[in-house]
C-alpha cells in the first residue's frame, strides 16, 4: 500500500512540474521585416515611378502598414523635383545681316510656342527681341533689350507679337543684356527655361561698343571682352537653375564680317569658330545648357522637334487610365488577414482581395504632372504559433502592374516585381530574458493571479491532501 502511495505522489508531482514549465515550453515569435521596399521603377518617360514600402510594423502584434505609391513628379537628372508650373522667354532677333534667316527662325518659334502651350495649361511663353540704339548712337548699355511680350499663355499674342517685331532699322545684338532681362522677369517656384535663337557671337556687351574701325587686332580685343561678359551672364543661368537651349553658329563655316560703320564699307573677315566655341562650346561639350549646330536644311525640326522634346521634358505631363493590379501570394492570402488604412489618396479600390485571382484593383485615373498618389493597407498575420511560417521568407506581393496613357493616348505597362519581405521567426530565450531586463524598476504591481500558478496550487493541495489522507489509512490498517 505504502508503494501505491509513493507511485501517487510521484505521478501527481510529475503533473505538477509539467504545469509549471509549460510557459517556459510556449512557442514566442515575432514578424520581422527583412526587406523594407520594393525597387523603385521608372515609367515611361524616366521622370516619375512606382514603388511599394512598409511604412509602418508591430513585430509583437506580427502585423505591417505597406503604401503603394505611383509619383508623376517631375525632376531632373539629379533627382530634384520640379514645379507644377513654367515660363519660358524667347530671345529672338529683329534684325540682322540676314532677315531672311531670322524671319525663319521666328516663324517656328510661333510653331514651337503653339505646340507647347497645346501639351499643357500650365505654361507661360514670353518675347525678349535683341534689341540696340541706333547707328552712331550710343552703344553696350542695359537698354540693348526690349520685352516684347511678358509671359502668357494667349498663342494669339504670341504669335501677333512675332509677326509684328520687325522694323527697318538696324539694330545691334546685345546677348548679355537679353539673357540678364529674361533672369529678372522669371516669377518664383516656377520651372525657368530660356530658347536662345541668337546665331552669332554678339556684338556688343554692357560697355561696349561694337565698332569695327579700329585695326584687326582692336577688333579681336574687342570679341575678347564681348564674349566673356556674355559667357559670364550665361553661367549665371546654371547658379539660378535657369535651363538654356540655344541654337549657335556652325563651327565650319562661321566668320565674322566688319564694316565701317559710317560708311558701311566692308573691311575684312575674322573666323569666327575660335570665338563661338569659346562663347557657346561645343555641342558635345555647351558652356551650359542644350546646344544645337546652325542648320538651315533643318531648322524646322531643330526647333519644332528638338527644342520642343527638351522643353516637354522639364514641364512633365498628366498620365490618364492609370490603374495598379496588386498581385499576392498565396502565403499572404492563406495566412494574414488583409485591411485598408484609410482610403486612396487619388481615384478607388477594391473593397477586399478578389478570392479567384488574389488581387487587388486601384483605379486611379489621371494622375497630373507633380502628383503622388498613395495607398496604404494593412498585412496582420492570423496565427503567431503557425510552425509552418518559421524562418519563411514571404514576398508581400507577387508583382504590381501599372498601366496607363501618355497625353498622345499611346499606352504604356511598368511591371514592379519586386516586393518588401516579412519572415516569421522564433524569440529565443535570451531575448525574451533581455526584454524582461529592461521592463521599468518601478512597475505598478497586477491584479489577478496567473492561471497557471493557481493550478498549481490547486494540484499541490490535492496532492497534499491525498498523501494525508492515505497515510491516515495505511496506520490504520497496521
Amino acid at each position: 500500500m505504502l508503494k501505491k502511495v509513493i507511485t501517487s505522489i510521484l505521478a501527481l508531482s510529475l503533473i505538477l512540474g509539467i504545469c509549471l514549465n509549460v510557459n517556459a515550453a510556449e512557442l514566442k515569435t515575432k514578424l520581422e521585416v527583412t526587406k523594407q521596399a520594393s525597387e523603385t521603377k521608372n515609367l515611361e518617360n524616366n521622370k516619375g515611378y512606382i514603388s511599394k514600402t512598409i511604412v509602418d510594423s508591430n513585430a509583437e502584434k506580427g502585423e505591417v502598414t505597406i503604401e503603394v505609391k505611383v509619383d508623376n513628379s517631375n525632376s531632373d537628372e539629379n533627382g530634384k523635383i520640379k514645379y507644377a508650373k513654367t515660363e519660358i522667354y524667347l530671345i529672338a532677333e529683329i534684325r540682322g545681316s540676314d532677315n531672311e534667316k531670322i524671319t525663319t527662325i521666328n516663324q517656328y518659334l510661333k510653331t514651337l510656342s503653339e505646340k507647347i502651350l497645346n501639351y499643357s495649361d500650365n505654361v507661360k511663353i514670353g518675347i525678349i527681341g535683341l534689341w540696340g540704339p541706333l547707328v552712331n548712337t550710343e552703344l553696350g548699355t542695359e537698354n540693348d533689350a526690349k520685352v516684347l511680350l511678358e509671359a502668357t499663355s494667349d498663342i494669339n499674342e504670341i504669335k501677333e507679337c512675332i509677326d509684328n517685331m520687325y522694323d527697318d532699322t538696324k539694330h545691334y545684338n546685345n546677348l548679355q543684356v537679353s539673357l540678364k532681362e529674361a533672369r529678372s522677369l522669371f516669377s518664383d517656384e516656377v520651372n525657368k527655361i530660356i530658347i536662345n535663337s541668337f546665331t552669332t557671337v554678339p556684338y556688343s556687351a554692357v560697355g561696349e561698343k561694337a565698332s569695327w574701325n579700329g585695326g584687326e587686332d582692336s577688333c579681336r580685343a574687342l570679341l575678347d571682352r564681348l564674349v566673356s561678359k556674355t559667357k559670364s551672364e550665361m553661367l549665371m543661368l546654371k547658379n539660378e537653375n535657369i535651363e538654356l537651349i540655344s541654337i549657335r553658329p556652325n563651327n565650319l563655316d562661321y566668320t565674322i564680317d566688319t564694316y565701317d560703320l559710317d560708311t558701311g564699307e566692308y573691311r575684312y573677315s575674322i573666323d569666327g569658330e575660335p570665338y563661338a566655341n569659346e562663347l557657346y562650346g561645343t555641342i558635345e561639350n555647351p558652356t551650359y545648357g542644350k546646344m544645337y549646330a546652325m542648320d538651315e536644311d533643318n531648322l524646322d525640326r531643330i526647333i519644332t522637334e528638338y527644342m520642343y522634346q527638351d522643353v516637354i521634358s522639364t514641364i512633365g505631363s498628366s498620365i490618364t487610365n492609370t490603374k495598379i493590379v496588386d498581385y499576392f501570394p498565396k502565403d499572404i492570402t492563406d495566412n494574414f488577414e488583409f485591411s485598408y488604412v484609410g482610403t486612396p489618396s487619388v481615384g478607388t479600390v477594391s473593397d477586399e482581395i478578389d478570392k479567384t485571382t488574389n488581387t487587388i484593383t486601384w483605379n486611379i485615373g489621371t494622375l497630373d504632372a507633380n502628383k503622388v498618389a498613395t495607398l496604404k493597407y494593412k498585412l496582420k498575420i492570423k496565427d503567431m504559433k503557425n510552425k509552418d511560417l518559421l524562418e519563411k521568407e514571404i514576398a508581400t506581393n507577387e508583382k504590381i502592374i501599372l498601366t496607363y496613357k501618355d497625353v498622345e493616348s499611346n499606352d504604356y505597362t511598368v511591371n514592379l516585381s519586386s516586393s518588401p519581405k516579412i519572415k516569421l521567426t522564433e524569440v529565443k530565450e535570451a531575448e525574451v530574458s533581455k526584454k524582461d531586463e529592461t521592463t521599468a524598476q518601478n512597475k505598478i504591481p497586477q491584479t489577478g493571479v496567473s492561471m497557471t500558478i493557481v493550478g498549481a496550487i490547486v494540484i499541490v493541495l490535492g496532492v497534499s491532501g491525498f498523501t494525508f489522507i492515505m497515510f491516515r489509512k495505511y496506520k490504520e490498517i497496521k
